[in-house]
């Protein structure tokens, strides 16, 4: 599959459009609303980590380790086939503080939607483009 590069442009119209209101869809089965208040983020993290969506769905507030003697973090996730560090820049930490850093921090909690209590079908396609 060929990517496609998004402009800044793109990428905020998307977060525009990412609203209760235009969550909302009709089905034969009623009506429901598929926005999700975490989703901005979600959006944010992978464009400023670059972390893939599986990645992303699995992030916990335990992945997240310091080195006190150089004053960095990053977020390590690790799978039977490798592991990955995604640095905490200052914007990343930012968006980690709207999520609930400070509530959060050192749980097993997951990162996007903490509340949940396994891996999400819908968090998965919710962060699909």
């Amino acid at each position: 599959m060929k990517m496609k590069k998004v402009t800044t442009d793109e990428f905020n119209n998307l977060l525009k459009i990412i609203t209760h209101e235009n969550g909302i869809k009709q089905s034969p089965s009623g009506r429901s609303n598929l926005y999700r208040p975490w989703l901005k983020n979600a959006y944010w993290l992978a464009l400023l980590t670059g972390a893939r969506r599986s990645d992303l769905a699995n992030f916990r507030w335990s992945d997240i380790l310091e080195n006190h003697y150089q004053n960095e973090f990053w977020i390590e996730s690790v799978n039977e086939r490798r592991t990955v560090r995604y640095v905490i820049t200052p914007e990343v930490q930012k968006i980690l503080d709207d999520l609930g850093f400070d509530e959060f921090q050192g749980t097993n909690n997951y990162i996007l939607a903490p509340g949940r209590q396994s891996k999400s079908r819908l968090l998965y396609s919710s962060t699909s483009a």
